[in-house]
């Protein structure tokens, strides 16, 4: 990564690794992923964001970006990937080996709502 991100792992002491969109940052929370797959989901995501309008944010566009992401994961590394978006949820995934990621993005300003994301493959 560049621009002076950290590109530490995810571990146990709570440090992330952040990852650009637009004008904000996602906090790679959790991810057993290459530093290239996340590259390649950094650019998945920017791509879901302009299609889907998302900064226009509101819940239909969750389950938009959600089809969106899953369907571009699955042509670049087959399938089946699947994608949570929302604001909050709980989740417990099984999903194959270097194939999942948990991504934050907290946003800042008056009545504005975080995002979460998590895309694995099973």
């Amino acid at each position: 990564m560049s621009d002076g991100e950290n590109d530490s792992e995810n571990n146990d002491e709570g440090q992330y690794r952040e990852v650009d969109i637009f004008l904000s940052k996602f906090q790679v929370k959790s991810s057993d992923m290459s530093e290239e797959m996340i590259e390649n989901v950094n650019d998945v995501l920017k791509n879901g964001f302009e299609q889907c309008e998302f900064h226009r944010y509101d819940s239909d566009r969750q389950s938009e970006l959600a089809e969106l992401v899953k369907r571009e994961m699955d042509k670049r590394y087959q399938p089946s990937w699947h994608c949570i978006v929302g604001e909050k949820f709980g989740t417990f995934v099984t999903h194959s080996k270097g194939n999942f990621i948990y991504l934050s993005l907290e946003k800042k300003g008056y009545n504005e709502k975080n995002i979460n994301i998590v895309l694995f493959k099973t």
